[in-house]
């Protein structure tokens, strides 16, 4: 043997040497990965605590209503135009497709699925984007709704213990209403009920599951059921609200649908003879998101001094971000309406520095009838406005003169008034009774002799 082949074998003996180190090395590595990995889940599992179904508060429409129920301004959150639903008002197909789209092993899987876990591992391995997600509905619900999105192997463990708690201590009806009335559904619409209006203008809130199988229910109620294929559609529309969403891309929009029909007679919701009869729902026009609670009109004013009255009876702005109020005021709307064009149609041809307001109360009751602080909803609100008071308090001196017997036959002088200091007062536009009794100085809002009639009050 050369000295070549001598060196080239040793070489092959060191290499194989150095591979069963390695080897014993990572087979060595593994079980004591999956050790701690098992004691940290197992950890976290006994300590983290699971709120209660209906203690994760999220924000949602408030909404204020007139006294006639006449809608006056609506408080939308961040989020959007959020409403929640109740589990046994959500429609079944709804139900039934986002199973179909997100986990076809909800009603069996105790929170994690290992076969999802492992098809998304494979998916990663493969660059299979069609693998399908690991994430479970209850893990989606539990990231969206307590332990956020951040990448890191604390947070996976936290939300795999609270998800696996969860579904021992919550219902599968508790997890799937929490988890449809939470969700993105992408064109601003968070939760089944408003993604039913962005896409195809339905109120499902207004109807039942059981209307909707009833096939004797009025059109005009029937208009608010979701169809199989309509659900499939919000359904396949979660994995990625802007990739498919069929105004977007109408071709990755329609296979992710077919997948959901598909995958909805895998689970038995649908005959084969039925999901082959599906059409493509038509869409609504894509509207812009309601994001926001500012108004540009009186009743941004109105809703201004309703939430600072909630907030005197108790009643926080959380409460109304989380709670889905409707609060009942004390406006009429026939009121309100005069009022309002009354207080617009004085403006006519007026300078444009020039400011009106004008607020109706029942003497009855003490309620505000009619509100009108100006046109702008977020600007200044001159109802309120802390301004001169003027003319408006020779009412109280008046009254106050008549409960001292100061008879309205009493004469005044109306000529300029000295006060004290050296302060002159004069009437508006230099008018004058010369000398009158208090009912012509009323009617003509004389300055002068109201000030006098002050000056001989008790007080």
């Amino acid at each position: 043997m050369t000295s070549g082949a001598g060196d080239k074998a040793e070489g092959r003996r060191t290499a194989a040497k150095i591979a069963a180190w390695v080897v014993g090395i990572v087979a060595g590595a593994v079980p004591v990965l999956v050790i701690v990995g098992v004691a940290a889940f197992v950890f976290t599992y006994v300590t983290v605590v699971v709120p209660a179904p209906g203690d994760i508060k999220q924000n949602q429409v408030a909404t204020i209503v007139d006294s006639k129920g006449g809608v006056l301004a609506r408080v939308v959150p961040p989020e959007g135009n959020r409403t929640d639903v109740k589990y046994e008002n959500i429609p079944t197909s709804m139900v039934a497709a986002i199973k179909a789209a997100e986990d076809r092993d909800f009603d069996s899987n105790v929170g994690f699925s290992l076969r999802g876990f492992s098809r998304a591992a494979l998916g990663k391995l493969t660059s299979d984007g069609g693998a399908g997600g690991g994430s479970t509905i209850t893990q989606q619900y539990v990231k969206n709704a307590i332990v956020g999105d951040e990448v890191s192997y604390k947070r996976k463990f936290k939300e795999l213990a609270i998800a696996t708690k969860m579904s021992r201590q919550w219902s599968k009806e508790e997890i799937m209403a929490a988890y449809l009335n939470t969700i993105y559904f992408g064109r601003g619409a968070y939760g089944i009920a408003a993604a039913a209006k962005a896409y195809f203008n339905r109120d499902i809130t207004k109807v039942t599951p059981e209307q909707c199988a009833d096939s004797k229910l009025p059109r005009a109620k029937r208009a608010n059921c979701l169809s199989a294929s309509e659900s499939a559609l919000l359904a396949g529309i979660v994995r990625g609200p802007s990739l498919y969403d069929p105004a977007v891309n109408p071709e990755m929009a329609t296979e992710r649908w077919n997948y959901v029909l598909d995958g909805m007679v895998d689970i038995g919701f649908l005959q084969k003879a039925d999901r082959d009869t599906q059409q493509f729902p038509k869409i609504a026009a894509v509207k812009a998101a309601d994001s926001s609670d500012v108004k540009s009109g009186p009743n941004g004013l109105i809703e201004r001094k309703v939430l600072a009255e909630l907030d005197t009876l108790d009643i926080t702005e959380q409460d109304v971000r989380t709670g889905g109020l409707k609060i009942t005021t004390s406006i009429r709307p026939q009121v309100q309406n005069a009022l309002v064009s009354q207080a617009r149609s004085v403006m006519t041809g007026e300078p444009k520095e020039l400011r009106t307001a004008s607020v109706s109360i029942d003497p009855a009751t003490g309620g505000i009838v009619g509100y009108f602080g100006g046109n702008d909803g977020q600007g200044w609100d001159y109802a309120s406005a802390g301004l001169q008071t003027g003319s408006v308090f020779k009412v109280f001196a008046l009254v106050a003169g008549l409960e001292q017997d100061i008879p309205l036959s009493q004469r005044y002088d109306s000529s300029p008034y000295v006060g004290p200091g050296g302060i002159t007062i004069n009437n508006s536009d230099g008018e004058s009774c010369g000398t009158c009794n208090l009912a012509t100085a009323t009617k003509m809002s004389l300055n002068t002799v109201f000030y006098r009639l002050m000056m001989d009050l008790n007080g």
